[in-house]
């Protein structure tokens, strides 16, 4: 009877064991289960991480671009009005050469005019002689 026990026991155990095998096992298992998930998150981390690194990458250049750009443009407009600036002084003096000249011409006008009255001065003088002359000699050179 005592042997009969200890098969019982050992049965038991047996029984016992290839329970806590299967426990195990199962345990295991969801062990792998848990580790596979686990590289499955870090990998799409990763794979997120990279992406936002690719595009905070894009985003700079795209931004150093732009300011560039915005530079240039900055460089660009300066120059621009330095040159209207510079072109309005010319024109300003260009316009103050003209009234100058305008006043020179106006000036010119008037020595003219005055010059034009005095030949019609002078001519009207020398007409009323000639009159005189022609008038001495018709008149002392007759019969």
């Amino acid at each position: 009877d005592e042997l009969a026990l200890q098969d019982q026991l050992v049965l038991r155990h047996k029984s016992e064991q290839e329970r806590l095998d299967g426990e195990r096992r199962r345990a295991e298992e969801r062990a792998r289960e848990k580790d596979d998930m686990l590289k499955y998150v870090r990998g799409e981390i990763e794979a997120v991480k990279s992406g936002f690194e690719l595009r905070e990458t894009k985003l700079r250049a795209a931004r150093e671009e732009a300011e560039r750009r915005c530079d240039d443009e900055r460089k660009e407009r300066e120059r621009c009005a330095k040159e209207l600036g510079e072109a309005k002084a010319a024109v300003e003096g260009l316009i103050g050469r003209l009234k100058g000249r305008e006043e020179d011409l106006a000036r010119a006008e008037g020595q003219l005019k005055l010059s034009k009255d005095q030949v019609d001065q002078v001519e009207g003088e020398m007409r009323q002689l000639l009159k005189v002359l022609e008038t001495e000699r018709g008149g002392g050179g007759g019969p």
